[in-house]
């Protein structure tokens, strides 16, 4: 997995928008948009990117705060690594996931879900200002307990 690499990637890996979650234990439970519309929907408004061509948006993302997902599966404060169909990840501590305004798995942008150039599921955390570093699109795995 490359972490905080600032050459992009415009083409998409796979139209396959199954997220796999790894727990602790090691045990595997694949969750696709269908299944992560059906836990508890958070709304972040107003969200700017920042790029390396300035800042995008503002954009408003619908999705899983990391926090509930982690509660779905009993997983209590934890730390999360989040890795795209590109081989791109970005770590989150349990501190952050914790945040006011959570980051989150976002399958809904502007009220529509996410194309696959857009990301399918992407990762977003809200006033992250590292260039989009941890702004993953095609989220592939999520494993907690890092």
């Amino acid at each position: 997995m490359h972490f905080h690499s600032r050459e992009p990637n415009y083409e998409p890996p796979s139209d396959d928008p199954t997220v796999t979650i790894i727990l602790a234990d090691g045990a595997e439970r694949p969750l696709t948009v269908t299944d992560l519309q059906r836990l508890p929907v958070t709304t972040v408004a107003e969200c700017v990117i920042v790029t390396d061509h300035g800042p995008v948006g503002p954009y408003t993302f619908q999705g899983v705060a990391l926090r509930d997902l982690a509660a779905h599966f009993g997983i209590g404060q934890a730390g999360v690594e989040i890795a795209s169909g590109d081989g791109f990840g970005a770590q989150l501590t349990a501190g952050e996931m914790d945040s006011p305004i959570p980051p989150l798995l976002s399958y809904g942008l502007n009220g529509r879900l996410l194309s696959r150039q857009e990301g399918l599921v992407r990762l977003v955390v809200p006033g992250d200002r590292a260039n989009a570093l941890r702004q993953i699109k095609w989220v592939s795995t999520v494993r907690f307990d890092v």
